[in-house]
């Protein structure tokens, strides 16, 4: 016979055997394949405490039949197996970017972007908003001065040399300067004022060299042991400008109306003397910049006091008398720095 009409005949004599696999052994009808399969292959379920036994702990029990079934999930039981694994262990301390660090090892640097940068170490730069600046102050201090002060009217015996000698005494000056007008490329209009200090200590001279009476080619000498003390106090409003050659040097030129309060102090019974004078401020120097010298002090001085500018600045002064008991004239070469708000 053909090959095909042998597998018909066998497989229609499967069918018409009464057997298990084609019929319910009880007579109630035909038995589906899935259930024979889960009959002879799979244990029956047992029901647990909480209800209807998980599938896929029946099939655990069934690949081991002598341990029990766990009631918790697969989740928490992977999670107490790490719990207990990293129970014997240290566990790190710190943020994650701590640790990083600390698997760097010591030979690697713990210094910030900034430090990185004033160090020299960094391609980065600090970049200082330079624009909108409208005040600048500072200080400078009297370095080589000559000065010649009179008094009116025969009032002073001696001349202000004699007395207070020609030597450095202390002269400071702070000012101010408001900026209405400032440019990086043409420079900055300003209106200055500031408040000085000069102090001079002396020895009082007298008249006439007396002779001892018992030794007449002998004298006494012409120096008291009076002690004075004259101070002065120079304010003065003002305008300058400032001009910018290539922000290297930036020459300045200034002028002011002064006016100078004064006391003259004795060591002895005898009165002070006190007035006020007035005099003609001009000036001109020149701010160098010191921005690069130091990038640490120029930073540190941008971000704590706003410092966008900072000067060595050298000028030479002239005072000239108008009006008042004593007159001041000064000149000579004044220095300090300036800062840029």
């Amino acid at each position: 016979r053909p090959r095909g009409g042998i597998l018909t005949g066998a497989l229609l004599a499967a069918l018409l055997i009464p057997g298990r696999v084609g019929a319910n052994p009880s007579g109630e009808g035909v038995q589906p394949y899935i259930d024979l399969l889960k009959e002879e292959q799979l244990a029956p379920l047992e029901p647990s405490k909480g209800g209807t036994q998980p599938f896929i702990d029946a099939i655990r029990r069934k690949g081991n039949p002598g341990e029990g079934v766990d009631s918790t999930g697969y989740s928490e039981a992977i999670r107490e197996d790490l719990q207990e694994k990293e129970a014997g262990e240290e566990r790190p301390s710190g943020s994650y970017s701590e640790r990083l660090r600390r698997g760097m090892g010591p030979g690697r640097a713990q210094t910030g972007a900034i430090d990185a940068v004033l160090a020299g170490k960094s391609d980065l730069t600090m970049k200082r908003d330079l624009e909108g600046i409208k005040a600048a102050a500072g200080f400078r201090i009297g370095t080589v001065l000559s000065r010649d002060y009179e008094a009116s009217g025969g009032i002073a015996s001696r001349p202000f040399d004699e007395v207070y000698g020609g030597g450095w005494n202390l002269d400071v000056t702070v000012f101010y300067e408001f900026q209405p007008f400032h440019s990086e490329i043409f420079g900055n209009f300003g209106i200055f004022g500031s408040a000085s200090f000069q102090h001079f200590k002396g020895t009082g001279v007298f008249s006439l060299d007396l002779p001892k009476p018992w030794a007449p080619a002998e004298t006494f000498g012409s120096e008291s042991r009076t002690r004075f003390d004259f101070v002065s106090f120079p304010a003065l409003i003002g305008v300058n400008y400032r001009m910018n050659l290539f922000r290297v040097i930036r020459p300045f030129a200034m002028v002011a109306p002064s006016a100078i309060a004064y006391l003259e102090r004795r060591s002895d019974r005898s009165s002070s003397h006190r007035g006020l004078s007035f005099g003609l401020h001009v000036s001109a120097g020149a701010s160098i910049p010191l921005d690069g010298l130091s990038k640490s002090m120029t930073w540190d001085l941008y971000q704590d006091m706003g410092v966008k500018h900072t000067y060595l600045t050298v000028e030479y002064v002239r005072l000239t008398p108008i009006s008042g008991d004593v007159s001041f004239l000064v000149s000579g070469i004044y220095s300090g720095l300036t800062f840029e708000f």
